[in-house]
């Protein structure tokens, strides 16, 4: 466990070896804790460790996780930031925020988030799934529902959740039929930081099975 915490380290692995030890047992004890579901206090750790080596992107990501388990999708949001500095191209990550993104209202961020996941892991079937929801929110248009359509296949070849599947394609094709019979349909208002926010996506919650799914390879 201490050598692939360790490893973790990069360039920085310039930090003496005691604080490395440090770090590698409070981030095992965070780990024990949240399969214990003791949320609250794996936090807290996951703070501590981060106070010992602030640059540990799977410290940062397990601190969102908690977060989004306990349903605090916004304070997850900048915990997932922080892990994709130190690691950009996490798929787990990746995921984790566009789904938070599209939880906020933030759909452009989470057009985003799914564009680099799919730059990441293209053969991911959530990674496409994803990317075709956010473009049926902001792209309502004969072109942005054919480029979701075509995303939908996508995530059906990749073995994405058939439920989603069926829910999002349901979606796209009634606002394709709307298109046809003339109605013009306005894209999802963005979220900006300065606060204002466009309609969120149903939370849901965020249980073990979920983040073991985020948890993409």
């Amino acid at each position: 466990a201490r050598r692939a915490w360790a490893a973790e380290g990069g360039a920085d692995l310039a930090l003496n070896a005691d604080a490395l030890s440090e770090h590698a047992q409070t981030a095992h004890e965070a780990c024990q804790d949240l399969a214990n579901d003791n949320l609250r206090l794996a936090m807290k750790i996951f703070e501590a460790a981060l106070q010992i080596y602030p640059k540990c992107p799977r410290a940062h990501q397990e601190l969102g996780f908690c977060r989004l388990r306990l349903l605090e999708s916004k304070a997850a949001e900048p915990s997932l930031e922080a892990a994709l500095i130190y690691d950009p191209l996490s798929p787990a990550m990746l995921a984790a925020l566009g789904e938070v993104r599209m939880m906020l209202g933030d759909w452009e961020g989470a057009e985003q988030s799914y564009t680099r996941l799919t730059l990441a892991a293209p053969h991911c079937g959530p990674a496409w799934l994803g990317l075709a929801r956010a473009a049926a929110k902001i792209h309502p248009t004969p072109q942005g529902l054919q480029t979701a359509q075509n995303n939908l296949d996508r995530a059906e070849r990749m073995g994405a959740d058939p439920g989603k599947l069926v829910s999002t394609r349901k979606s796209v094709l009634e606002l394709v039929a709307r298109l046809e019979r003339g109605e013009r349909i306005p894209p999802a208002p963005g979220r900006h930081r300065a606060g204002r926010q466009g309609p969120a996506a149903p939370a849901a919650p965020f249980g073990p099975n979920m983040l073991d799914t985020l948890r993409l390879p």
